[in-house]
């Protein structure tokens, strides 16, 4: 038999407020921004925006320039990753020199397990293809590609795009939007609207030069963006979303190649 002192523990306990659950643990990106939360800078901030877009607008007005098919190709991505690299290089001196790039990025040294890593998430980024691909259809869109300029280039001209677009394009870009933008953006908004205007900007940069087609292609690349904006908010690093991108690139040449 209880006490009275046992007795009144029991129904002081029974009436007392449950306590809150403890808040679970931050996904590695979020945590990560928090850091960077105390020492923004001026371009770890939404403000990474302004320059981001303003890339991508000129890299979009020199592909409407009459210029031939490998300068219509090269001149655009040389301007955007310059000047990529310009302003991830900013960034990283204001999160605080030599380790600021990972700090401001997420860049780090490769692990062998980003390679299974990346092939899962590759999968995922062609199920959400396939997707939006049978959508698409559903409505009459019209398919495009942005690779339709460089149908009759030299070979040549074909293994520096092969170059450009399966080992320089996946690191500068994945630093540009998931480095640099997407956690600039969320040091002030949440994960979602920052991931989803990360996305947008990365989707109208991938726009063909010819309209036809052109809402689907950024719609594709907007996607595959979103995936991997997911992918390093899981994993907190950028390795894994290169390795993601590269792959995917490489794909999409391949298949190009056996079809031309």
């Amino acid at each position: 038999m209880a006490t009275e002192a046992e007795q009144g523990t029991t129904e002081g306990s029974v009436g007392a407020p449950l306590a809150e659950p403890a808040p679970g643990p931050q996904p590695p990106l979020d945590a990560a921004v928090s850091g960077l939360r105390a020492r923004p800078g001026r371009l770890l901030s939404p403000w990474a925006v302004a320059p981001v877009v303003g890339l991508v607008a000129g890299a979009q007005l020199l592909a409407l320039l009459p210029l031939p098919a490998v300068a219509l190709f090269l001149v655009p991505v040389l301007v955007l990753y310059g000047g990529g690299l310009l302003l991830v290089s900013a960034a990283a001196r204001a999160a605080g020199g030599v380790g600021g790039v990972e700090a401001a990025t997420g860049l780090d040294r490769p692990r062998w397990r980003d390679l299974p890593r990346a092939a899962l998430w590759l999968l995922a980024a062609y199920a959400v293809r396939v997707v939006l691909a049978i959508a698409l259809l559903a409505v009459g869109a019209t398919a495009g590609s942005n690779l339709d300029d460089l149908s009759g280039v030299p070979v040549w001209a074909l293994a520096v795009v092969a170059v450009l677009s399966v080992v320089v394009a996946p690191v500068v870009e994945e630093l540009l939007f998931r480095g640099l933008l997407l956690r600039g953006l969320m040091t002030r908004l949440r994960f979602w609207p920052a991931a989803l205007i990360s996305s947008a900007l990365f989707g109208l940069m991938h726009a063909p030069t010819a309209l036809t087609g052109a809402p689907a292609v950024v719609l594709h690349t907007g996607a595959l963006g979103l995936v991997l904006c997911l992918l390093t908010r899981r994993t907190g690093r950028l390795v894994p979303a290169v390795l993601v991108h590269a792959l995917h690139n490489g794909l999409a040449l391949a298949a190009v190649a056996l079809v031309a």
